[in-house]
């Protein structure tokens, strides 16, 4: 039964900080602020009706407590969660989410149901936190190890996907004669690829630990814009001012959300639950507290469905998370294991110190592109790659080379990675299938030397288009004209100093003369991949991929890669960078610390080619 008198800052706060006051009683004292609160993040203002307003110094104080709200929710549950650890063991939850697993006080959110069934949640929440910082954080691995769980519950990127306080900006201007799903700019399917990439990173690092974690996750229901400011008022300012049409848009939005989220968990079906909870809350503005948050009984019904998962879940073989055995190649949490759900990497690793001379006219020396390739090998056989092929000098001709990459596109699935690193000379040879493009006023097709033979980047693409639609394929390269191993010619320098490291450039005279030698063998080549009356602009419309490419090189295109002793420079980099696996971030950050490291006549580059890039680029570099 509640206080019905208004209560001083006082009484409040010795309220707040009593452990036994329960949040019901709490909740009669706070509402939500508007004006300061974000789209998934509320923020709390004391109810002047029920505490007596603070003046002077006491507004700081006040200020304090209702600040401290946030983190006294997720300290009560941490003292549930002990106290039934203590009393009645069981299968253990780690919940990592946002404002729909921890709304403070003022709602009953989903934890908050499952906590009243009895279930052991350590809780991880936070109103407004995102996905971002879940990543960075990495709070949900310490936490799974540390209380041996065996489920994660994750709710995540509901703000991200309807453009937290910046929904306008993913929107065109209402036009009537355009259906709803064409009022959405580029930028919202951005958004939603980076928001996907994240989601597989946080699945991956769970799938990766010891035992057998299932994550189970949720696409949000379906909700509704009501002049607010996260949905209706931006809606407003591009002119779609008509409520069907807004929720139209909205639903949309959410539609593709769960779409993708669907598509993610069924490359990951034992070790990822997407839950489907469209239509839960209900389509009813009396049921949502505002346009972004349920009500307690949507909520509750929401809960129903992770609560049946969490029962399918256990009755499938969740089994604890064990603290990880620290190994090369695998430290705090990222282990060395291969895919426990049956998704394969095959790598292939090719190093030429030397070519052959009867082709080429020269022997091409260099003394560090074997190490490379070996290197490149062990970071596969540490990442778990079940077959790995490795290629040097002699072994690797041009149909060893092309027969390995064809047999991996003929074996691997969707969800599958191919890894492919290459150490050696980079050359060119005339473009004569027209692909290259108007806008290459050389006209040349760049080339991988191998022993017997340059490898066309046409060829390449070709090799690239076997592969299966969602297989991956990652190329590490460390040679010159490696940009996009695709344009740039660029000759030796001449200005080496004495002791410097060979640049991997074979010379142009060398290129030349073996181009020829081998005009009619290089011509044939050229002419044979889709040229003629069947080429077209460009190579990705002439040849369109199935699976999605991640190249990143040793330089630019207009650059040269130096060798070195023991390794290549660009090798040597990426090699310092990862560091034993030690390294956290994705791809992307990955080339962006490697390319700090470097000269500024070296710059790696990163290329991303076919579908689904934005979410593969943002994964942990190497994971199956």
């Amino acid at each position: 039964m509640s206080d019905s008198r208004r209560i001083t800052l006082d009484e409040f706060e010795r309220k707040v900080l009593d452990p036994d006051t329960p949040e019901s009683e709490l909740r009669q004292y706070v509402k939500v602020d508007e004006q300061a609160s974000g789209a998934m993040r509320p923020r709390l203002t004391l109810d002047t009706t029920r505490v007596v307003p603070p003046e002077n110094d006491e507004q700081r104080r006040g200020d304090m407590l209702l600040a401290r709200l946030n983190w006294l929710a997720r300290a009560r549950r941490r003292r549930i969660f002990e106290a039934r650890m203590m009393e009645k063991p069981g299968p253990v939850i780690v919940a990592e989410g946002d404002s729909w697993f921890q709304f403070p006080l003022l709602l009953k959110d989903v934890i908050d149901h499952l906590l009243d069934r009895g279930r052991l949640v350590s809780s991880l929440d936070e109103a407004g936190d995102t996905l971002d910082n879940m990543v960075k954080q990495r709070e949900y691995i310490g936490e799974l190890q540390r209380t041996g769980a065996s489920i994660l519950l994750l709710s995540a990127g509901g703000n991200d996907v309807l453009g937290g306080s910046n929904l306008a900006h993913h929107l065109r201007d209402e036009d009537e004669t355009l259906p709803p799903s064409d009022l959405l700019l580029p930028s919202f399917f951005a958004v939603l690829d980076h928001t996907l990439g994240l989601y597989e990173r946080i699945v991956r690092e769970v799938e990766a630990l010891p035992g057998n974690v299932i994550t189970i996750c949720h696409g949000y229901d379906r909700p509704l814009p009501n002049e607010g400011r996260w949905l209706g008022q931006p809606m407003g300012k591009r002119k779609i001012t008509d409520p069907a049409r807004q929720r139209q848009v909205v639903s949309h939005m959410i539609d593709v959300f769960n779409g993708r989220l669907q598509q993610l968990a069924q490359r990951f079906p034992e070790s990822m639950v997407y839950l489907d909870v469209r239509g839960r809350v209900g389509s009813a503005l009396a049921e949502w507290h505002d346009e972004l948050h349920p009500k307690d009984p949507g909520y509750g019904r929401v809960a129903d469905l992770f609560d049946e998962a969490i029962e399918q879940a256990l009755g499938k073989g969740a089994q604890p998370a064990a603290p990880v055995v620290r190994s090369r190649g695998a430290v705090d949490g990222a282990a060395p294991l291969p895919a426990r759900v049956g998704r394969r990497g095959v790598s292939l690793h090719v190093g030429l110190n030397r070519i052959d001379p009867n082709h080429y006219g020269t022997d091409g020396a260099l003394a560090a592109c074997v190490f490379d390739a070996e290197d490149m090998e062990l970071i596969a056989s540490d990442r778990g790659f079940e077959r790995r092929t490795l290629l040097v000098d002699e072994q690797a001709t041009r149909q060893a080379v092309k027969d390995a990459i064809a047999q991996a596109a003929e074996e691997l699935r969707p969800g599958d990675l191919f890894f492919l690193s290459y150490a050696g000379h980079g050359s060119q040879v005339p473009d004569l299938n027209g692909d290259e493009g108007p806008d290459d006023e050389q006209r040349q097709d760049e080339t991988l030397c191998l022993y017997d033979g340059m490898l066309l980047d046409d060829e390449l693409f070709e090799l690239w288009a076997g592969f299966r639609s969602d297989v991956r394929v990652l190329m590490i390269s460390d040679s010159c004209h490696s940009g996009t191993q695709l344009r740039g010619p660029q000759d030796e320098p001449t200005d080496r100093l004495p002791g410097e490291p060979a640049r991997r450039l074979l010379p142009k005279e060398w290129a030349a003369h073996a181009y020829r030698r081998h005009r009619a063998f290089y011509e044939a080549l050229g002419r044979q991949v889709r040229g003629g009356e069947e080429r077209l602009p460009t190579m990705e419309i002439a040849r369109p991929m199935r699976c999605s490419a991640l190249l990143i090189s040793g330089c630019q295109d207009h650059q040269t890669s130096r060798d070195g002793t023991v390794n290549g420079r660009f090798t040597q980099e990426l090699l310092q960078v990862w560091n034993n696996a030690r390294f956290r971030g994705n791809y992307r950050e990955l080339h962006q610390r490697v390319v700090a490291g470097m000269p500024n006549d070296q710059k790696p580059n990163l290329m991303l080619i076919g579908p689904a890039t934005s979410t593969f680029v943002a994964q942990v570099p190497f994971a199956i």
